[in-house]
């Protein structure tokens, strides 16, 4: 019976999870959550709850992990095909599009007129293929999505699917798989991909998904870890916009993905369960200046909300705030405050570098021990403390 109490003491909470990148802020972001498991788990399969699917309109993005090393401790970070979807269009696409809206009198409601609804009409002939990203360019990165929302949809269900039935498997390490499902997406506003895709992705897992699931949403709004000229500037305006606006009751998120099998979407709820907006703007005048960092930042936040020690009392505090979320501002314009962001602190030394130092030293006083004699003991039982130190201090390193 004690036994049992202290397995259940033991026991943590982990929900299925979907984490989703878009473009390569999301990729970035992907990578270094795989890399997180890996560390604390040894391999991204031992964590089989846990699935990814990475969504850009550069496909050689998808095939690289924009990490110094493709590997990390033996296993491999690179997605697998099902874990990416490019939402690429070809020239000969491209073409089709352009001449149906040029000639809508002779095609009627034809394959792409569902597109014309938004698609600005200034682009048609500045767009040739889409291929290497969308440019900067808001709609590009909305048109290659709404070209592959088949391909989209099946990639999801299909990396949801793949976190079903593992609690046997997880009980044995002493999590207890939850009901219901996480999803996290996280991207960029700054450029074309990310700000141009985030709504059509939140509201396509919502109408995926429409019970017992969380969206989070992690959204970068800083433009000068891009580079911050105009563009990326005007686009995360325009992303906050909108994700604004529909985040005020009385709003509806309307739109046709597939005419061909009727797929329309209509719906008067917010984007994001919990949308966080982040900026590498720190306490103080403190900044993070790359994106790389920040992207460390946000994979470690969403890491302690899938599987960290802190995972409960973060559930426990956001849920205390959803109230205040609700809730209007004073402005006259009575604007929402559904938005939150986060803070995070961490001491990082280099682990492996200490452990190798530290196993050097000591390997050099072992070796001066056996050779010259100093420091033996005529007592054999204290002879083997060096042995025993070896032990303890290579486990008090990996602490």
């Amino acid at each position: 019976m004690v036994q049992t109490n202290q397995q259940q003491t033991q026991t943590r909470t982990i929900k299925r999870t979907l984490c989703i990148g878009m473009g390569g802020t999301g990729r970035d972001t992907l990578m270094r959550i795989r890399r997180l498991i890996i560390e604390r788990h040894g391999k991204l399969s031992n964590l089989p709850v846990v699935s990814f699917l990475s969504i850009d309109t550069d496909e050689g993005c998808l095939n690289t992990t924009g990490l110094t090393n493709d590997t990390y401790r033996g296993e491999s970070l690179l997605f697998e095909p099902a874990e990416k979807v490019a939402i690429t269009m070809s020239t000969q696409d491209v073409e089709k599009l352009v001449h149906e809206l040029e000639h809508k009198s002779l095609f009627g409601d034809g394959p792409f007129s569902h597109i014309e609804e938004w698609f600005p009409p200034t682009l048609k002939d500045k767009v040739k293929v889409i291929i290497g990203g969308a440019n900067g360019i808001r709609p590009i990165g909305r048109l290659g999505f709404v070209h592959n929302f088949q391909k989209i949809q099946s990639a999801i269900r299909k990396a949801e699917h793949r976190t079903i039935d593992h609690e046997a498997f997880l009980l044995q390490q002493g999590l207890n798989v939850e009901p219901g499902l996480d999803i996290f997406v996280v991207g960029s506003l700054c450029g074309g991909t990310g700000s141009g895709t985030f709504l059509d992705i939140a509201y396509t897992l919502r109408y995926l998904y429409q019970t017992n699931t969380e969206l989070f949403g992690y959204l970068v709004i800083s433009p000068e870890l891009y580079g911050n000229d105009n563009t990326m500037q005007a686009n995360v305006y325009a992303a906050l916009k909108e994700l604004n606006y529909y985040s005020k009751d009385g709003t509806e998120f309307r739109i046709c993905y597939d005419k061909h099998n009727q797929i329309y979407i209509a719906d008067k709820k917010p984007p994001f369960t919990y949308p966080y907006l982040v900026s590498n703007q720190a306490g103080g005048n403190h900044k993070i200046l790359t994106k790389g960092k920040l992207c460390n930042v946000i994979a470690h936040k969403i890491y302690l909300e899938i599987a960290g020690e802190a995972k409960s009392d973060l559930t426990f505090k956001r849920a205390a705030i959803i109230p205040d979320m609700l809730k209007t501002d004073l402005h006259p314009f009575r604007m929402p405050q559904y938005y939150l962001t986060f803070g995070l602190s961490a001491i990082y030394f280099t682990r492996d570098r200490f452990l190798q130092i530290a196993l050097n030293r000591l390997t050099r006083t072992l070796l001066q021990f056996w050779l010259t004699g100093e420091g033996q003991s005529p007592d054999a039982q204290e002879g083997s403390i060096p042995v025993w130190t070896l032990s303890n201090y290579t486990h008090l390193v990996k602490a």
